[in-house]
């Protein structure tokens, strides 16, 4: 290929994004993608809030995926890891779901539990605590309405009223 050809980037394909694509943010490292987050969260929360948070997130690991949007669970180890998916649209939905990942982080921390005994806990009660707050959240952060759906739809999902 050394002829002197220039090879435009091949165009991304907005169904293979979780929200509206922002071709600028897609592009990112994930670094960034986190940052561009963070920055939404202190935009529409403050400063103080953000750092709050950020402090959280910094002291799990990260993984990713492109299975599901986030997970919070633990390594082998018992070191906290919050796992990504790696194909968000833009830095809101990413923002709302880092936010959702954390306040699982908090209510291990709030409750005081063991590993072993934050595995029994149901999924219902550890996912209304966690979806409790995403829905103002989200509309602070302003997603677009497709992208509210996606946690409203998880929120009601796990308080019986889908």
């Amino acid at each position: 290929m050394g002829d002197g050809s220039w090879y435009a980037k091949k165009p991304l394909n907005a169904e293979d994004f979780i929200g509206k694509l922002d071709e600028n943010f897609a592009n990112l490292s994930t670094t960034k993608q986190i940052d561009a987050a963070f920055n939404r969260i202190e935009s529409a929360f403050g400063k103080k809030y953000a750092d709050e948070v950020k402090k959280l997130f910094d002291s799990t690991s990260r993984s990713f995926n492109t299975s599901h949007m986030g997970e919070f669970r633990f390594d082998m180890k018992g070191n906290p890891i919050i796992d990504l998916n790696k194909k968000f649209g833009n830095s809101n939905i990413l923002a709302n779901t880092i936010l959702h990942e954390v306040r699982h982080y908090r209510q291990f921390n709030k409750l005081n539990l063991s590993i072993r005994e934050w595995h029994g806990l149901p999924e219902e009660f550890v996912e209304r605590y966690a979806t409790g707050t995403n829905i103002w959240q989200g509309k602070k952060l302003g997603l677009t309405t497709e992208e509210l759906k996606i946690f409203e739809n998880y929120y009601k999902y796990y308080r019986g009223l889908e």
